[in-house]
């Protein structure tokens, strides 16, 4: 049969909804008929498209949605004038004979897309990061997208003025419309004095959310040393800047239409953790002492301190946690806690700990600062351990 008329009807006007109204021979993508460019109730299309003895064809309806058309529902129908004749028989034949034997295609909703931003589930938790640093992460961000895919373009991160000499620059990591990662670094424009933010702007991304799906933003931070500018103890956490309509921020939807603002409101989104700049950071570790039964004189904890290469630590308060237990009718009192250095055996207090040590937990202070003749802190020399016993 050679069907020569496919006649599609919609219930009620669209040419406020669509443009270039399109019949495609799936099989082929090849164009069948002339497009409405303004589709109506009712449009015609004149083809000449053999299907053969049982066999079937299938045909996909293409059109532009407006993005000032109204949101709500579209469903189109395929009219019974619908026909053709037949290759032997040269008889004409059509789907029905009212409209009763229109064919209902599937009810396509239509709604307006929006982008909302908030943590991502990996945003990273509160820290001390090491001058000199570079690559470290300090925020992640998730973008979900509703009715319509975004192609995040331009956006602004943040940094607390008072941190801004701390940072050397900012990197984004994202995923693009093939999924391929993609990073970007730019610097920070550092703040007037009435600015409570430096700004790294980031044009030309190509960052991808799928539709009605989400994707991560991560964001990294280079520091400089102390000697370079640093400052030990500064505090930086990331803001994602909204745009308020600026083109701080922009995204494209799929019809290419932009946004300027996400979430709706003007309000920023900013990272859960703040980073503590350090020259060097202290690293603890618990040793096995080997001892199962605790008495006088023997070891209870033994730990080790390391610095980081870039600097030494010291150290002046250790705070433990401490539980004790008796047998039914018995007591049990803690008393007399001290701490020494295991390569030396001596302690580093001048008077020992009583906690008052009753059955339950408690802590139990080491404060070096106490001391009257003894140092009043310990120090562990740049890139070394050392190791200390609590007896």
């Amino acid at each position: 049969m050679t069907v020569n008329t496919i006649a599609i009807d919609f219930g009620a006007a669209v040419s406020s909804t669509i443009t270039n109204l399109t019949l495609k021979d799936e099989a082929t993508g090849a164009v069948l008929g002339s497009v409405v460019t303004t589709p109506s109730t009712s449009n015609s299309y004149a083809v000449n498209l053999d299907i053969p003895s049982s066999s079937t064809k299938t045909i996909d309806i293409y059109g532009n949605v407006l993005s000032s058309a109204n949101l709500g529902t579209l469903q189109a129908s395929v009219d019974y004038t619908t026909g053709g004749t037949g290759d032997t028989t040269g008889t004409a034949a059509q789907l029905g004979t009212s409209s009763s034997n229109n064919v209902a295609l599937q009810t396509i909703t239509l709604g307006s897309g929006s982008l909302t931003v908030t943590r991502g589930a990996g945003d990273p938790v509160s820290n001390n990061i090491l001058a000199g640093a570079s690559q470290v992460q300090v925020g992640e961000f998730n973008f979900a997208a509703q009715n319509s895919a975004y192609t995040v373009q331009n956006l602004a991160i943040l940094i607390p003025s008072g941190a801004a000499t701390s940072v050397t620059n900012v990197t984004l990591s994202y995923k693009d419309v093939n999924g391929a990662t993609q990073t970007v670094t730019q610097s920070l424009a550092l703040p007037s004095t009435s600015q409570g933010y430096a700004t790294a702007t980031f044009t030309g991304l190509t960052m991808y959310v799928p539709t009605n799906d989400s994707a991560n933003l991560d964001v990294f931070v280079g520091t400089p040393t102390i000697a370079s500018g640093a400052t030990s103890g500064a505090a930086i956490n990331v803001t994602l800047d909204n745009g308020n309509g600026t083109n701080l921020f922009r995204a494209v939807n799929s019809a290419g239409s932009p946004l300027s603002m996400f979430n709706g409101t003007n309000v920023n989104v900013a990272s859960n953790g703040t980073f503590y700049v350090r020259k060097s950071i202290p690293t603890f570790a618990m040793v096995n002492t080997g001892n199962t039964v605790p008495s006088t004189g023997s070891v209870l904890y033994k730990f080790t301190v390391s610095a980081d290469a870039a600097g030494a630590i010291e150290w002046t308060k250790l705070t433990f946690n401490v539980a004790t237990s008796a047998a039914t009718g018995g007591s049990t009192t803690l008393t007399g806690l001290y701490l020494t250095d295991d390569s030396t055996g001596v302690s580093l207090l001048n008077t020992n700990v009583n906690p008052q040590g009753v059955t339950g937990s408690q802590t139990a202070t080491i404060d070096l600062s106490k001391n009257t003749t003894l140092a009043n802190y310990a120090q562990v020399g740049a890139g070394a351990t050392k190791t200390y016993d609590l007896y």
